[in-house]
This record gives structure tokens, sequence and C-alpha cells, in this order.
């Protein structure tokens, strides 16, 4: 056990994961449909994802019997991080239109029945995490949502107004950690703790950002959400890991201009060497950052 593998996880499986994608469904349902939609209008991905859904809960019902729960764990994950990807894949926010709108809610429905189905899988090892789902979903909380329930795909009730509420799983960062853990403050001491997050000018021009081309992408085993880059920087090529499988398809990244920290010291992430890192916002989507027009590979950006 170490905190920073512990902050790690939190992060990347409930936070990211799970928090994150239900709070996005709810938004954006929230903001077009105000209830739970109905499902008139099916598209590519949905037999894939109720596909998953039926050898999920083959799979789960199989690692119960035998209390191999750790692995059972990770399974469930798969499935939520392949409710990640179908809302990347379909672009479902780009989808708010007359002629497009059916097909949205379609998408926005598959996505909380697979909610619903997650929190009823979730509810042996996070009881309080499940009731909050279910209770921003509208649902009654506990044994009215059994394992039975979850048997078939398209349970969810279309009549149903969300709640959407706080987020289940809100990031914590390091200075939010070490303000818990200390003692109380002065006004003083709170002011010039609010500056030290500070960074001068000469401590941002020390990272090196360059221009660089994508000249290969491919997954990397048993990282769902990684891809393994290769990257022109004009005067060398490197190898670099990103957290972008959930985002971009590798085909999608290959000619592709893009920013690359290129100081960073080299890490080696699930047994593979990166040698840099990308650029990118993050909100409803992950974007990568890229510049306005082309310009020669290697170039500094300042």
């Amino acid at each position: 056990y170490r905190p920073s593998r512990l902050n790690a996880r939190y992060h990347a499986d409930l936070a990211n994961d799970l928090g994150n994608l239900l709070n996005r469904v709810l938004g954006l349902v929230g903001k077009h449909f105000k209830q739970v939609p109905e499902p008139t209008t099916p598209g590519e991905f949905d037999d894939e994802i109720k596909a998953m859904h039926r050898e999920t809960l083959r799979k789960l019902d199989a690692l119960m019997e035998t209390f191999a729960f750790d692995t059972a764990l990770e399974t469930l994950w798969e499935f939520v991080r392949r409710i990640n990807r179908y809302i990347q894949q379909t672009e479902v926010w780009t989808l708010n239109t007359p002629e497009k709108r059916p097909r949205m809610g379609t998408i926005l429905y598959n996505a909380l029945e697979a909610l619903r189905i997650i929190s009823v899988l979730i509810s042996p090892f996070m009881p309080e995490t499940a009731d909050k789902i279910q209770q921003q979903l509208n649902l009654p909380v506990g044994r009215a949502n059994g394992f039975d329930t979850i048997a078939v795909w398209g349970g969810l009730p279309t009549t149903l107004a969300i709640a959407r509420g706080e987020p289940i799983f809100p990031r914590i960062d390091k200075q939010t950690r070490k303000k818990k853990a200390s003692p109380t403050q002065t006004p003083k001491q709170q002011a010039a703790k609010a500056s030290s997050n500070l960074v001068s000018f000469s401590e941002f021009q020390k990272l090196e950002l360059r221009a660089a081309k994508v000249l290969a992408a491919e997954p990397i085993e048993g990282a769902d959400r990684l891809l393994k880059l290769r990257v022109d920087l004009g005067a060398e090529k490197r190898q670099v890991v990103a957290g972008i499988a959930e985002h971009y398809t590798p085909e999608t990244l290959i000619g592709k201009q893009v920013i690359v920290v290129t100081n960073l010291e080299p890490a080696t992430i699930r047994g593979v060497a990166s040698q840099g890192m990308l650029l990118a916002a993050s909100g409803d989507a992950v974007v990568l950052a890229t510049l306005e027009m082309e310009v020669p590979l290697g170039t500094q950006i300042r």
C-alpha cells in the first residue's frame, strides 16, 4: 500500500471512470431532455454494449461463485470504461439538432441504463455509492434494484425525471489533502498559502514544449485508457504513452500535429517507456492541444 497508489486509483477508476461518466451523462440529459429519454433510434455501437452487458453478467456470476472478488471488480470496470468509450465514439454532445435529437436520446438512454446496471453490480462492494447513483437516477434505493432487475437490458423507465446531485467522487488534489491534514491557520498564513501555487516566469520557462507529428499509434495491451505513440520532433523521434484511448482511436491520430512536453524525465507506464507528454484539454471530452496552422516539426512553443 502507498498513498500515491491509492490516490492514483481513486482518480483513475472512481473519479475519472465512474464518477465522470455519471456526471457527464446526467449533465447532458438535464440540459437537453430533463427526464430519461425514449430509446427510439438505435445505431452504431448499441448492440456491442448490450452484448457486453450480457457477457459481463455471465463472467461476474462465475467469478463471484469462486470468490474472485478482485477479478470481478476489474471485469465490472471494463464495462464502465466501455460505456465511457461509447459516449466518446458516438460524440453524443454534438447531436442536439432536430434531425439527430432522437439518436442523442437513445445514446443517453443506453448510458443511463448501463449506469443503473452498474449501480446494482457494485452494490455488494460499494453499497453507499450504489445508493448515490440510484438516487441521482431517481430510482428507489436498495432492494427494489435487485440483481433480477438487470438480467435484461431496458429496465430503466423513461418517465423518470433525473435528480443530478454532487459528484459522487470529487477530485482531491494534493493541496486539499494537505489543508485537511494541517492545523487551523491564521488569515495571514492562509493568504501566503493561497499564493504558494503560483509559478514564476523563470520556472515556466523551464518547460520545453515542441511541435510534433504523430507517426504511429497503437493500444497497450491490458490498458484500456492508454495508447503508445511514435512522434516526430524533427531532429528526433520519440515514443510517448498517452491516456487518450477512450477519446481517440489510433487511426485518427496518424498525421496529427500535437504539442509535446519534451524535457520531462522518462517514465515507464504499464511496462512501456514514455519520453514526453502530450498537452490536452479535459472536460466533457479530452481534446489534444494543437496549433492553428502547421509549423516545422520541433518548433518550440512559447
